[in-house]
Formats: C-alpha cells, structure tokens, sequence
C-alpha cells in the first residue's frame, strides 16, 4: 500500500491541482499493476504466463548472456547547439528584460 500528497498553491496551482491528483493516482495504478504483473509472471515470461516455482524471486540472465556482464549504454548522438550556458544567459536575459518593461510600466502609472 502506499499513500501520498500533493499541494499546490497560488490561482493556477489550484486548478492545475485537480488535474495532478487524477494523472498521479492513475500512474500509480499503472505503476503498481506492472509491478505485480511482473511479479506474478516472473522475468522473462508474457504477461498472464505464471512462472515456473524456481523462478518466482530469483533473478534469471536474459538468454545467451553470461552472468555477471555489466551492459552500458549506448553512446547518443552528438550534441549541436549552443549548449546548457547559453540557454540559461538566454534565460536570464529574458527574466532581466521581463523586469525592466515590468518596472517601465510601473514607472508610467505613477
């Protein structure tokens, strides 16, 4: 069993908080069912397939593998673009130019 709670605030959190209590209850219904279905099926085998009795909780290698080979990833593609730092000085940039038309504006209203 589990349980949980989630808040949040301010006027679009409030609306937005109905919706993240029905999508993060349905995940973890998802998330569970996998998990017993895996369970109950064992490594390896098609779902609704029971396992063998030795299987149940006991880790099998996938086939033709040796036990104890550790597998990494594959190297991705190669990075293009600016990069992390320039998406963040283009962030900060675009914050700085939202507070100066902010204070621009408030300056025009006095």
């Amino acid at each position: 069993s589990y349980d949980a709670e989630a808040i949040v605030g301010g006027m679009i959190g409030g609306v937005g908080q109905r919706m993240l209590t029905g999508a993060s209850k349905k995940m973890a219904d998802e998330f569970f069912r996998n998990v017993d279905a895996l369970l109950l099926t064992g490594p390896g085998a098609t779902p609704g397939e029971p396992a063998p009795e030795a299987a149940v909780g006991a880790p099998q290698p996938a086939a033709g593998v040796a036990p104890g080979t550790v597998f990494t990833a594959p190297p991705g593609p190669p990075r293009t673009g600016p990069g992390f730092a320039a998406g963040v000085a283009l962030g900060a940039a675009a914050a700085l130019f939202g507070a100066v038309v902010g204070a621009w504006i408030a300056g025009r209203r006095r």
